[in-house]
């Protein structure tokens, strides 16, 4: 997705792993001109999995 105007741009991505049912995350993006990739796994939940994917984000770019 991204705006029209090309400001921003985002992708996220989310998969159970069959072998331990815990909960991979990703999001990679641009905000202006950012560029911001968080990648994690072993999230209990998607749910979970994306609450820290946004945590990190916030933190990365000092937005609270």
């Amino acid at each position: 997705m991204s705006a029209a105007g090309g400001e921003w741009a985002l992708k996220n991505g989310w998969m159970p792993m069959s072998d331990t049912g815990l909960w991979v995350v990703h999001s990679v993006g641009r905000a202006g001109s950012r560029l911001i990739a968080v990648l994690s796994d072993g999230h209990p939940t998607k749910e979970a999995g994306i609450a820290r994917v946004e945590e990190a984000v916030r933190e990365a770019v000092g937005a609270r």
